[in-house]
């Protein structure tokens, strides 16, 4: 028998401690829809004579608790085009953990935290087939200006993160290419001279913006905005060519760019060997090592269903212990090779606290809890105040599994 090839994740050992959690019916149709939708983009993609999978075997979560019983496909591994919701919900989760945890250090150093969201429309928009090269002049040409900006400024305004957006317009022949920068100002921050500096004396909202509301409560809203894809905006490519076209063009651009402490927050964690995440029992921020991933191993595709990884994971609307299968079969004789006893304990011990300590007729909301969420009175969000359109209105971010055993703990700033 082989045993002990599964690397675990999380590296902390088999602590399932979120298991149980529910999500709502929305955020289960939602899920199933975005899913959908990229098999939909998958399927155009490869009628256009491009691959878009990166393998050919299908991942499944399988519940460990049931042995099996309880399975969940998640179809084959898309490639990580800004097309696919997929590869966007993983980016947005990672930079939301990044900006939270940089936002706790900076209140922990006794400094105030104040941010808000810069629009840059520099152009009018880019005919699809030159957009490699127009993001790239473009993507240049703002952080030049946004190092300016921080260096004129003595570090008032210092620019955290930037996000490129490509919205398809007359039916993908013509791209609309524009910034949105998550903006740090410090006290006595001219924030007039920030506008005409990119718009001149009487800049025009529709080419520069900034909003009035502070983000600092709340800035992975901001960031997950700043790193919305063209997922949502996929099906305005109304032929196959012109959505083929796009994603040649923009395949291996950075779209997004940590920009002054933020970068030096995110390389000082990662220089440590942690990882930003969101704790999923609690909502909290936390610094852990990042999860590690199995070696390659040529064995797996001659000896049928292979393990992946051991996580937590959405099946239907419940957070279960699961193992990544490649090539599930439905038999769960097919992992004997690999050493699964432990984790197979360990989530049924799980799931029987969360089921002898929550009741099971009052689901949990999509979003994450506080930990102290059941004892304080929890005040309403209040509407957004700026004057911008719909569009610009960042979306509360998605929650997200991660490891629970923390090498550094910040509380959470969500309300639920």
């Amino acid at each position: 028998m082989e045993t002990n090839l599964l690397i675990v994740s999380p590296p902390d050992g088999l602590d399932f401690c979120a298991a149980g959690r529910r999500r709502s019916a929305a955020a289960v149709s939602r899920a199933a829809e975005e899913r959908q939708q990229d098999e939909a983009t998958a399927a155009r993609l490869e009628a256009a004579g491009f691959d878009p999978w990166q393998g050919d075997d299908e991942v499944t979560v399988v519940d460990l608790a049931t042995q099996g019983e309880r399975a969940e496909s998640r179809g084959r591994t898309l490639r990580r085009w800004p097309v696919y919701y997929a590869t966007v919900r993983r980016e947005q989760r990672e930079a939301a953990a990044q900006i939270a945890a940089f936002v706790e250090d900076e209140r922990a150093a006794g400094r105030a935290v104040r941010i808000l969201h810069l629009r840059i429309r520099p152009t009018g928009p880019v005919e699809v087939g030159c957009l490699r090269e127009h993001h790239r002049e473009q993507s240049r040409r703002i952080s030049g200006r946004l190092a300016y900006v921080a260096n004129a400024t003595g570090g008032k305004i210092v620019a955290l993160a930037w996000g490129a957006h490509h919205k398809p317009l007359r039916g993908g022949a013509v791209i609309d290419w524009h910034a949105h920068v998550a903006v740090l100002v410090r006290p006595g921050a001219d924030l007039r001279w920030l506008l005409s500096y990119f718009g001149g004396p009487d800049p025009d909202p529709a080419r520069v913006w900034i909003g009035t509301r502070d983000r600092a409560e709340d800035p992975e809203a901001l960031v997950v905005y700043l790193r919305e894809g063209t997922a949502r905006y996929v099906t305005n490519f109304e032929t196959a060519d012109f959505l083929a076209e796009y994603v040649a063009q923009v395949a291996g651009l950075h779209r997004y760019q940590a920009l002054g402490p933020l970068r030096a927050h995110v390389s000082r964690v990662r220089a440590a060997g942690l990882q930003a995440r969101r704790d999923p029992e609690d909502g909290r921020v936390v610094l852990s090592p990042p999860p590690r991933r199995p070696a390659h191993r040529p064995v797996w595709r001659a000896a049928g269903p292979a393990a992946l990884a051991v996580r937590l994971a959405w099946i239907g609307d419940e957070l279960r212990p699961a193992v990544l299968v490649r090539g599930w079969r439905g038999d769960w004789t097919d992992l004997a090779r690999y050493d699964l006893d432990a984790a197979v304990i360990a989530a049924r011990a799980a799931i029987h606290h969360r089921s002898s300590t929550y009741s099971a007729d009052t689901p949990e909301s999509d979003r994450t809890k506080s930990a102290c969420a059941s004892t304080q009175t929890q005040t309403p969000t209040p509407p957004p105040t700026d004057a911008v359109s719909a569009e610009d209105h960042a979306p509360r971010r998605p929650a997200q599994a991660g490891n629970s055993r923390l090498e550094r703990v910040y509380p959470s700033n969500t309300t639920t």
